[in-house]
């Protein structure tokens, strides 16, 4: 049996509605709470597009744009899925990178930590 999940898969780029199920969050883990006072929990929105980076799995919203988009845990697919979809696109993407990395590295191109940031946030 499949497992399901209603986990938003921000590999998805297909425009579409999700449902915020929180708009606080313990994102360092430390105990404390970062409020995204502008989301409504139980509100719809409209994802427009989703990226992995380093600080989190985002999602972009048509009616709150913002540069860094929203941690993608905020939210929730209205259908449930199954689990193994994410799972393959996330392990694609993270292959995808570390084939990356080894390229420029079997080339001697070598980077700093800011410009494999900056090159992270331009995907």
């Amino acid at each position: 049996m499949n497992q399901q999940t209603k986990k938003v898969n921000i590999f998805n780029q297909e425009k579409r509605w999700i449902l915020c199920i929180a708009n606080e969050h313990d994102y360092l883990g430390d105990g404390t709470i970062i409020c995204e006072e502008e989301l409504q929990v139980g509100k719809q929105y409209t994802f427009v597009k989703g990226e992995a980076q380093s600080y989190g799995s985002m999602v972009h919203l048509q009616e709150l744009p913002c540069k860094y988009g929203y941690q993608s845990y905020l939210f929730e697919e209205l259908q449930s899925y199954d689990a193994q979809i994410l799972e393959k696109e996330y392990n694609n993407w993270l292959k995808e990178k570390l084939d990356e990395g080894e390229r420029c590295m079997k080339e001697g191109r070598c980077y700093s930590l800011e410009e494999v940031r900056e090159m992270l946030e331009h995907r």
